[in-house]
């Protein structure tokens, strides 16, 4: 009999022995995680497992089930794993009580799915065992799943069965935008089928959802990308889905990433996070639609800096690629990026400058190569602090018609002011265009730059005023 420490799931972290080396070695961190449990033997058997990021937090959770019975004076019960980072180190809290998800049964194969496309992922068990004398029949389980955790439909969605079940798989097998489900069966007397298909079909008064099913793939012997990991970014959501070679029981699932979106009507990007680490992310793909994404390399910005420099932000780089059209700089109030502004720089620029966007508190800017509808990587993030301003830029210097038409460019200071001004306008890739100083001895200080022949684009317009400088952005235009 195989002792309960060691039916416990394990959990093997690959480690490359030395930079450059493919030989791995595994490290067994499962105790430290907080998966097994040495002490309670409440998740002895471990029949079933899937992984999903059914929290949506973009990361991946577990679930292993288990056979629902008192064991030696304690109940067991399967296990619904959520992710967390402690400390900078990897941990797991169960919170399958809490979710009404700990039993179900004789349980052996389980599987994720969104099987009604509301962007949750719910979750399926199939159960059986074959003597009834023993342990009675229980029914197969369908739990949808929401922001309040999971409730039990099976029987309003007609996955009720109680016959002797092991596999159970979870895919779009008539590929009309929603998962279906396949259930093998062992040996009964009273049905001799050796599987049932469940295909997934909405009442006429359901509303139907969107949905996104992306197949990754690659060249060479791992054709599926098994290992990879698919992110989907769209409004205020982020979730993942791992590329996988089976998991459940006895059971492998097509390497698919499906998602639901409920009624959104569109997707930010998708990220394809490949075997070899390289990220790939494809911008704005059409929805409800089955996308095959080829392994792509675009090596990613480096070295990303940035500086303040006379009341503009500087930032350069080191671009790592020569294939790309252009690069997304992207800025934001904080580390996380959930709602950046971006600008997009062409593709021969090592450098890029913007007025300093807020008076006072930190920013943070990041940016990726593009080639198309394709962007690779991040670059390293950097935060600057900036200082407090004392004046109003857009009060203090206004500059009209803005765009400008044929390049002729008005600008003002408003209130009383009296001296030397200097005048700088400044391209898209940080080039002086055109400088000029005007001495005024009048109460109110105004000109006219000449930006003719200069092409098209968004240009920064930087004056000087008694030691303070005062920068707004100018687009020129034709007519």
């Amino acid at each position: 009999m195989t002792s309960p420490r060691t039916a416990l799931l394990t959990v093997l972290i690959p480690w490359l022995t030395a930079p450059g080396q493919s030989q791995a070695r595994f490290v067994q961190v499962a105790e430290e995680c907080g998966i097994t449990e040495v002490e309670e033997l409440t998740a002895r058997y471990g029949h079933g497992l899937s992984l999903a990021d059914f929290d949506r937090d973009g990361d991946l959770d577990l679930y292993l089930i288990n056979i629902t019975r008192q064991y030696y004076g304690q109940q067991q019960h399967n296990r619904l794993l959520t992710r967390e980072v402690r400390k900078g180190r990897l941990h797991y809290i169960d919170r399958s009580q809490g979710n009404g998800v700990a039993a179900s049964g004789w349980d052996w194969g389980t599987t994720f799915s969104d099987v009604n496309n509301d962007g949750y992922q719910d979750l399926l068990t199939t159960n059986g065992w074959w003597d009834e004398y023993a342990y009675p029949r229980d029914r197969s389980r369908l739990w949808l799943g929401s922001t309040a955790g999971f409730h039990d439909v099976s029987v309003r969605w007609g996955f009720d069965d109680s016959l002797r079940a092991t596999t159970l798989l979870s895919a779009d097998l008539d590929r009309d935008g929603d998962q279906d489900i396949l259930q093998t069966l062992k040996t009964d007397a009273a049905d001799r089928r050796p599987l049932l298909l469940y295909l997934n079909t909405p009442g006429a008064r359901e509303t139907k959802n969107n949905y996104l099913t992306v197949r990754p793939r690659m060249p060479g012997p791992n054709h599926y990308a098994i290992g990879s990991v698919v992110t989907l970014v769209g409004e205020r959501t982020r979730t993942s889905r791992l590329m996988t070679a089976g998991t459940s029981f006895y059971g492998q699932e097509p390497a698919e990433a499906h998602f639901g979106l409920g009624q959104h009507t569109g997707v930010r990007e998708i990220s394809v996070r490949w075997p070899d680490q390289t990220v790939t992310t494809y911008v704005a793909p059409q929805i409800n639609q089955l996308l095959t994404l080829n392994y792509e390399r675009l090596p990613a910005p480096s070295q990303l800096r940035a500086v303040l420099e006379d009341g503009l932000v500087r930032l350069r780089w080191e671009d790592r690629s020569a294939t790309e059209t252009s690069f997304e700089v992207q800025r934001s109030g904080d580390s996380t990026f959930t709602d950046p502004r971006s600008a997009t720089v062409p593709r021969d620029a090592i450098q890029y400058g913007e007025p300093q966007p807020v008076s006072g508190g930190q920013v943070y800017y990041r940016l990726r190569a593009c080639r198309g509808g394709v962007c690779s990587d991040y670059s390293n993030q950097v935060r600057l602090q900036l200082p407090v301003s004392t004046d109003s830029v857009a009060d203090a210097l206004r500059l009209y018609p803005n765009p400008a038409v044929e390049g002729r460019i008005h600008w003002e200071f408003s209130g009383s002011y009296r001296g030397s001004v200097s005048v700088t306008l400044i391209g898209p890739l940080g080039r002086v265009h055109r400088r000029y100083r005007l001495d005024k001895r009048e109460d109110r200080l105004t000109g006219t730059l000449n930006a003719w022949p200069l092409p098209p684009g968004i240009y920064i317009l930087r004056a000087g005023l008694r030691g303070r400088t005062y920068t707004q952005n100018v687009m020129l235009i034709d007519r």
